[in-house]
């Protein structure tokens, strides 16, 4: 008797619990949340792989990377093509749009254009700027998921974007407060990181696939046969090869055939690589966690001299004769990092020394010219300082212009000018006294 009341009671329990759970899952919670999600976007081969044609200036929506060619500068719009304005008189005259899509970065030797469209490397003969002609194309050489250009075996083409979209719906409580607070990316959509992640689209950002690159030792005034790029390069020329830098590796391409450029190497160098720089017949790489040096001694095999560590965070380098200057930022992908700037003497290039650290409040790229170093801070403007004296610089401000975000700067080696870019535009300043440039020329970001 007692065994069947002790059973009698636990199967009352059982059903009791039995009928709350059926109350809980009627009374489950939902809500109904609008929210933003991405969806891929495509595109055929057909339509990205297109010849090249000059098409009438455009206004800039998205300044990207700069680079200077004879007398024309070239500017990129972020994933569209490249701006070409002529600078050989007091101001920036635009000349012609070139499309291309996908494209982020360019570099230029004896009148060829190397530029990224998407996955493959397309070479532009620019002798005449108004009519250029594609003479090579080299395909499916880069692939960068964040940047937007793989084949993901859809059948619908190349994926090139992720697109936003505005969805409503009931979700459970749990998923809608998720969704609402931004999904993984934290801005409002279930796709990792959204286009967020493209720091290049807000014009900060490493994470392109390639840039401009050069440096004044390898030309860029009239008559020379190779242009110069900013310090936020991705792109360099030296010689007869073109070396290109995502966030893992180097790419070297033979380009002595413009029209059958050859990816002669790959050289894995680590994650978060960001910019490339060449002087002193080595490349300068700066990545995330340091600067690393390579020795061009054999031009399609580089191979690393040294490497200088430092704190997270994002870094362009400049090298100026025997001395190296390395940015330190923080920002979307560098939120570890600090604000700095460090001054190399890398006259040993198996053995780079650091001489003096300088607190910054948040630089970008830099240009040296004459002893004199020109920094772009971000929203905090350009600053101009003399660096004679590598212990105390800080102590040598020449100038400093606020008011507008400088992303990159070119001092020309070859002319008085000074070419500066940011999220709002493009300046341009007669450079003829280096310790107060004058703002002759303003294009804004439409």
């Amino acid at each position: 008797m007692l065994q069947r009341s002790k059973f009698g009671a636990l199967a009352a329990v059982a059903v009791a619990t039995a009928m709350s759970l059926s109350g809980c899952m009627k009374d489950k919670c939902t809500r109904t949340v609008t929210y933003t999600d991405y969806r891929p976007v495509y595109m055929t081969y057909d339509q990205i792989r297109q010849p090249i044609a000059a098409q009438a200036p455009r206004t800039i929506e998205q300044a990207g990377k700069i680079y200077l060619y004879d007398r024309y500068l070239l500017l990129g719009e972020v994933g569209d093509g490249i701006h070409v304005f002529d600078i050989s008189g007091a101001t920036a005259s635009p000349v012609a749009f070139l499309p291309i899509v996908g494209n982020k970065d360019m570099a230029i030797r004896n009148n060829i254009l190397y530029a990224d469209n998407y996955t493959d490397l397309v070479a532009i003969d620019i002798s005449d700027i108004q009519r250029p002609v594609t003479v090579g194309r080299t395909e499916n050489v880069f692939i960068n998921f964040f940047s937007g250009g793989m084949d993901d075996g859809s059948g619908q083409g190349m994926l090139v974007d992720y697109e936003p979209y505005e969805v409503t719906a009931e979700l459970d409580c749990q998923e809608a407060q998720w969704r609402t607070n931004g999904g993984w990316g934290g801005n409002g959509g279930g796709f990792i990181g959204g286009p967020t992640v493209m720091e290049d689209r807000a014009m900060g950002a490493p994470t392109n696939m390639m840039g401009g690159g050069g440096s004044a030792e390898s030309g860029g005034g009239r008559g020379s046969s190779t242009g110069i790029g900013g310090s936020m390069a991705r792109f360099t020329i030296v010689g007869s090869h073109l070396y290109t830098v995502d966030e893992m590796g180097m790419r070297i391409f033979d380009i002595s055939d413009a029209s059958n450029a050859q990816l002669a190497n790959t050289v894995d160098i680590g994650w978060g690589i960001e910019t490339i720089f060449p002087a002193n017949g080595s490349l300068f790489i700066g990545s995330n966690t340091g600067m690393f040096i390579y020795s061009l001694t054999d031009p399609t095999n580089p191979t690393l001299l040294s490497e200088f560590q430092h704190a997270e965070a994002c870094d362009p380098v400049f090298v100026s004769g025997n001395h190296a200057y390395v940015t330190l930022r923080t920002g979307t992908m560098c939120a570890n990092g600090s604000n700095e700037l460090n001054v190399l003497d890398v006259t040993d290039l198996t053995n780079p020394v650091l001489l003096a650290t300088y607190p910054m409040h948040n630089p970008h790229g830099l240009s040296v010219l004459n002893e004199t170093l020109y920094l772009c801070e971000g929203d905090g403007g350009l600053k101009g300082f003399d660096v004679t004296d590598k212990l105390t610089i800080d102590q040598h401000e020449h100038f400093h212009f606020t008011g507008f975000d400088a992303y990159d700067v070119i001092a020309s080696p070859y002319q008085p000018v000074l070419l500066v870019t940011g999220a709002d535009g493009l300046r341009l300043y007669d450079n003829t006294q280096a310790h107060n440039p004058t703002l002759v020329s303003t294009i804004a970001v439409q």
